[in-house]
């Protein structure tokens, strides 16, 4: 039978397992933090989206309050929208309501407003 243990003054054989790891753990935490920051980057679409079409939305219903047409409170969602960094998808104003989707990115956001009184 063999003796394994090493003989004395000699160094320890290296076999590359600890910077396999270490590899292992850097390209882990790269996936990990990119797909972080794809998640952090649809939130703030979304947020966006949100703020544009409730922007949107209010703005074409206080066209409607001052009288003004369907096709000016189209033209003002379309403005605000804009305004606020998003592209106007759809505005359907009729009857003193304005129901406006802007999109921005990837993120969608739908908003409706309405004139009372």
């Amino acid at each position: 039978m063999r003796d394994r243990r090493r003989p004395r003054g000699s160094a320890p054989a290296e076999t590359g397992g600890v910077t396999v790891l270490t590899a292992a753990f850097v390209a882990t935490a790269l996936v990990i933090t990119a797909g972080l920051v794809r998640v952090g980057e649809a939130s703030v679409q979304r947020a966006r989206a949100d703020g544009a079409a409730d922007a949107a939305a209010l703005g074409a219903a206080g066209v409607l309050a001052g009288a003004g047409s369907e096709p000016e409170a189209r033209a003002e969602a379309a403005r605000l929208a804009r305004a606020n960094g998003a592209r106007l998808v759809e505005c359907v104003c009729a009857d003193g309501v304005a129901v406006v989707t802007v999109a921005v990115g990837a993120a969608r956001a739908r908003a409706r407003a309405e004139v009372t009184g």
